[in-house]
């Protein structure tokens, strides 16, 4: 994935595979008569969950804590656990190779559900180590479809 746009027509590619309602929410630039854009996605799972994420990209391995999302996307996510939906951070990882300095190419999805990793996140956050060793989130790996097209392994949402 090269931009956080391309992770997430990948992200509702994945929910669609499962059969997953799910909508990309468009970005609006520019104008003051339009609403913030709440998250990145909404989706409505298999059993009628209303589910909404906020995706973010990281091309090398860094901390993430609340600094990376905005304060109406940490409103949104509070306010649909709130009204009983399910509200997640994906964290789409893309690391180029560079054999020059040693560095594998690595591609990831580390799901962070908020009502479990909320605290964290807003408090001190999880350090580039926690990240890279796998000691926080769901982690997720990605296969192709028989279209090629990149599909990830996200069935832990039907859970």
């Amino acid at each position: 994935m090269k931009n956080e746009r391309e992770l997430n027509t990948e992200i509702v590619r994945s929910l669609k595979y499962y059969n997953f309602f799910a909508y990309k929410i468009s970005d609006v630039m520019g104008s003051r008569f339009t609403e913030t854009k709440p998250c990145d996605i909404l989706a409505c799972s298999p059993h009628g969950e209303f589910i909404a994420i906020e995706s973010k990209l990281m091309k090398k391995w860094q901390g993430f804590n609340k600094n990376v999302l905005r304060e109406n996307q940490i409103q949104t996510l509070n306010r649909i656990i709130r009204n009983s939906g399910r509200a997640f951070v994906f964290l789409g990882v893309s690391i180029k190779a560079d054999k020059k300095k040693g560095i594998q190419k690595e591609s990831w999805l580390i799901i962070f559900d908020w009502a479990i990793h909320k605290k964290a996140i807003m408090g001190k956050g999880y350090s580039p180590n926690d990240l890279r060793e796998g000691l926080v989130g769901d982690w997720r790996t990605n296969s192709k479809n028989s279209e090629g097209k990149i599909i990830w392994d996200i069935e832990t949402l039907l859970e």
